[in-house]
């Protein structure tokens, strides 16, 4: 029964990620900030916050290996929605496990904080789609606000609890807020 709720739960919010308008308006020139620099290494209830203590800076885990985030294989610029979506299907059906990703994009929270996206928009057609992600070590209050530009380097990682999850793993130190 569990199963069943968390895929009900989970399919309601990639649904959303795919019909979602996101707000935000055309950024200015990109000036980068580094979101939570201060996060907390200790042990913690927060998901990946316990691996984030083991896994050595400028790195991520995939499958219990650790990942460089200094090698991007794929890139998506801002407003890049063709990309993005075929990205999104690719990892929500895993074979873009272990690629390092770098998405500039806008932030969706849905949930109140239980799922965090990147997104990219197709303003034409009115619609957006986008991928989880989640930031080694962060605790909620430490995620960029709904709606922020931001650009996200990471890992796409299978979720070791619920094996047909893929998400964008990633550290605080490569999650850049852009204005």
């Amino acid at each position: 029964m569990k199963k069943k709720v968390l895929a009900f739960v989970l399919c309601g919010a990639l649904a959303a990620a795919f019909i979602a308008g996101c707000g935000g308006g055309s950024g200015s020139a990109a000036q980068s900030t580094p979101v939570a620099a201060s996060v907390k290494n200790s042990s913690s209830s927060a998901s990946g916050a316990s691996a984030a203590s083991s896994v050595k800076a400028g790195t991520t885990v995939e499958s219990g290996t650790e990942v460089s985030l200094d090698k991007v294989d794929i890139m998506i610029a801002f407003g890049d929605y063709t990309t993005m979506e075929s990205l999104a299907k690719e990892i929500q059906g895993g074979r873009a496990a272990g690629k390092v990703v770098q998405i500039d994009g806008l932030v969706s929270n849905f949930s109140k904080g239980m799922s965090y996206n990147i997104t990219e928009k197709d303003e034409n057609a009115g619609k957006s789609v986008g991928t989880m992600f989640k930031i080694l070590g962060a605790e909620e209050e430490e995620y960029p606000a709904d709606g922020t530009h931001v650009q996200i380097t990471g890992a796409v990682v299978q979720d070791p609890e619920n094996g047909a999850l893929f998400y964008i793993q990633t550290r605080p130190e490569y999650v850049k807020i852009l204005e």
